[in-house]
């Protein structure tokens, strides 16, 4: 049965509530972005995504690395295929297991817009647009 809370949106704001906000820490776009493959998983949203899931073929990574690859550190997080031979380990609280990526097929960017906006965006934009042409070479 799917969950009726959403994790992303509740470490989102608990990034905020009571706190002050550390605008360059890398770590805060990790630990919101790993959260987006919980809720995938947690609400059902894919039979595929689901079976990948649970068969341990896939993992979540947050060190933004491809396995034996140039560093392609462009997402906080990635999802996608295990090196063959590798295992993912489960975290305490997680469903999806960690491990390093041979494979990308989904990227989480989390960009919380701070101080000006439109040069930011513009920024991200570019950024993933790179990332997106970077993946698509090491696809091939």
């Amino acid at each position: 049965m799917p969950s009726k809370e959403f994790r992303l949106l509740a470490i989102f704001r608990a990034q905020f509530l009571g706190r002050i906000y550390r605008h360059r820490s890398s770590g805060i776009g990790n630990r919101i972005g790993r959260e987006l493959f919980e809720d995938l998983f947690g609400h059902e949203v894919s039979v595929a995504y689901s079976q990948h899931v649970l068969s341990g073929v896939t993992v979540a990574d947050s060190s933004g690395r491809i396995a034996g690859r140039k560093v392609l550190r462009r997402n906080d997080t990635m999802f996608g295929r295990l090196p063959a031979g590798q295992n993912g380990h489960i975290r305490q609280g997680f469903n999806i297991p960690e491990g390093p990526i041979a494979s990308p097929r989904i990227g989480c960017e989390v960009k919380i817009i701070a101080k000006d906006p439109l040069s930011q965006i513009d920024r991200v934009i570019s950024d993933l647009n790179s990332f997106s042409a970077r993946l698509g070479a090491v696809n091939k």
